[in-house]
């Protein structure tokens, strides 16, 4: 069994069996060239048996014949994510590392003797952990055409600031995708200058996109494009290619975008050297450790409800994420930074969730499903039914009736409800004036939300049984910001009282 490039590119892949052949095409991958990608890969499988050689070509065949273009959304990524973790259980870490062993790659000059009177030993690479690189690398290779797919699947479904991370979830568990190798290629990417001190641009900023997310994202970019398919041989410094790659990266977005100030760490509680984008999120790292920990959790719908402000019927719940699951099984729908960020009003408090606010940017798909729906439950309970439509509607550029966004920029905070955001979210940064509580934190957080939402024509898509209850076109919320305002003052009233009773 042999997989092939039927061109310098990764953009069709060719896998061959006896006499069976099987094409991939992808558009994620379709500029990206690497010499003879899949040679070590061939070599390890020439070493298994036949008959395991045929169970993993019809894998290989199982998923080309799901027509993507077809299934697409939530049901083509979990499709896809259940042929990898199949093809996993021919593709042990062991069994790899053994292999690679034989290959005798060899490893670049420089990597030999690392000068650890420079660098520590924990972010430098030797011999040892290079090569340990390399197997990662070898381990990952057979998922490729699968990933491809699934990249292609997220640039439909997420926005440009999701969809490396959640293309990523399908490998994440993985032999290869748990090893100690991706630990330590954080832990070397953390220890360069430019990684450690990457700007969040603004239009990712604008977006909701936070300072540590960005450098998940980053990671889980430089894993798809620079590990997964990478020349293993010692003339090609994998390294040096992460390295530059990332660099590209950060100074292109430096170039087309504009910045924010890093945040520095304090001693005391000043808000001083806070971004923007801290000004709303919880200093808390959320890492791949912590991450898979928080999915599992909102897995659990009983643990998703609870962390609500209030009960809910579980019917209306399992109504709006049916609903959810039909919708993003359409190629059309896009889960925005405004979700992660309305799910995290609701289910982010960490006296009675299981996410802290950050950890919702990180959310795979079936416990995003989870939160989104417990959200638009709550919001529909709670009767901002414009709200809570948003959760699941659907961008329409052709809409004619009128501008989504012309409703959200006349929309006006009252001094009122400004100062009763202030008192909840004060901002130390500037003296107390009317210029200060409107820079509050409730304020910013409700203004970016508010912008996410101004820029698109929106589309609702509700059960059957609720659908009439608001119109087909959403056209104009002129008290946006002020049911934003209203929500967290609310939410404040509901968890205090949760408090009191302790339930």
């Amino acid at each position: 069994m042999r997989m092939e490039l039927t061109t310098t590119q990764l953009k069709e892949v060719e896998i061959k069996h006896g006499s069976m052949t099987i094409m991939f095409t992808n558009r994620s991958f379709s500029k990206q060239t690497v010499i003879e990608p899949f040679n070590e890969i061939n070599q390890y499988w020439e070493t298994l048996p036949e008959e395991t050689q045929a169970k993993i070509f019809d894998l290989y065949s199982e998923y080309c014949l799901l027509n993507l273009d077809m299934v697409g959304g939530v049901q083509g990524l979990s499709a896809i994510k259940s042929i990898v973790d199949r093809l996993n259980e021919y593709h042990q870490w062991a069994q790899i590392d053994e292999f690679r062993k034989t290959l005798k790659l060899g490893i670049p000059e420089s990597v030999s003797k690392p000068d650890l009177r420079i660098y520590s030993q924990k972010t430098t690479y030797d011999q040892d952990s290079y090569e340990e690189l390399q197997t990662l690398s070898l381990s990952l290779r057979p998922y490729f055409p699968l990933v491809a797919g699934a990249s292609d699947i997220c640039k439909t479904m997420f926005s440009v600031d999701l969809r490396d991370s959640q293309t990523y979830g399908v490998i994440r568990d993985t032999d290869g995708g748990k090893s100690e190798a991706v630990v330590r290629l954080r832990h070397y990417m953390e220890s360069l200058p430019k990684f450690a001190k990457a700007k969040v641009p603004a239009g990712a900023l604008i977006r909701g996109l936070g300072t540590e997310p960005r450098k998940e994202q980053l990671m889980h970019r430089v894993m798809l494009k620079k590990v997964l398919v990478s020349s293993l041989s010692s003339d090609d410094n994998m390294l040096s290619n992460i390295y530059k790659f990332a660099d590209n990266v950060i100074k292109s977005e430096d170039r087309g975008d504009g910045k924010i100030l890093d945040k520095k760490q304090k001693s005391s509680d000043s808000d001083d050297e806070k971004s923007v984008a801290d000004l709303y999120k919880l200093p808390l790292r959320v890492n791949d450790g912590i991450s898979v920990a928080i999915n599992e959790s909102m897995k659990n719908e009983e643990l998703v409800l609870r962390a609500l402000p209030e009960k809910i019927p579980v019917t209306l719940f399992r109504k709006f994420k049916s609903n959810l699951e039909k919708v993003m099984s359409r190629s059309s729908f896009v889960i925005h930074p405004y979700h992660p960020r309305l799910c995290s009003f609701f289910l982010g408090d960490l006296r009675w969730g299981c996410c802290p606010p950050r950890g919702f940017e990180n959310l795979e798909l079936d416990p995003m499903i989870n939160a989104m729906a417990a959200t638009q439950a709550m919001l529909w309970q709670w009767e901002y039914k414009e709200l809570a439509v948003l959760m699941s509607a659907i961008v329409d550029d052709n809409i004619e009736v009128g501008m989504f966004g012309v409703g959200v920029s006349k929309g006006r905070t009252s001094q009122q409800l400004i100062d009763a955001l202030h008192n909840l979210y004060p901002n130390s940064k500037t003296k107390p004036s009317v210029k200060a509580r409107q820079m509050s934190e409730g304020i910013t957080t409700i203004d970016e939300i508010a912008k996410l939402l101004a820029s698109k024509n929106w589309k609702t898509k509700l059960p059957e049984s609720l659908k009439d209850q608001v119109p087909e076109y959403l056209t104009t919320i002129p008290d946006l910001r002020a049911n934003l305002g209203q929500i967290l003052l609310k939410l404040d009233e509901a968890y205090a009282k949760r408090d009191e009773i302790g339930e």
